[in-house]
């Protein structure tokens, strides 16, 4: 959904711009990352190119508070109208 959606262009600058956001959005969802996994969660400093944090925000509140058992019943129609009427642009 967010690569299809949301990502107007792909390039691979976006996993360093991931790298460069995840300590922000760690601390501001309280997510605590699995000890099998840390090694692979970096943390980069600078500015991203490609995504921003306010755009991502908002994609992750709109995903987070979907009733996904409540899409699955729905009808395609119904489920891309509620991906239409978020406003991200992701540049």
């Amino acid at each position: 959904m967010f690569y299809n959606k949301f990502l107007e262009r792909f390039d691979k600058c976006i996993y360093d711009d991931y790298d460069k956001l995840n300590a922000s959005l760690i601390k501001k969802y309280d997510i605590a990352i699995p000890s099998e996994i840390s090694e692979i969660v970096k943390k980069r400093e600078g500015e991203p190119i490609i995504l921003n944090e306010e755009d991502i925000c908002q994609f992750i509140d709109f995903v987070g508070n979907l009733d996904i058992r409540s899409l699955v019943k729905q009808d395609t129609i119904s489920i891309k109208k509620k991906f239409e009427d978020i406003q991200i642009s992701i540049k």
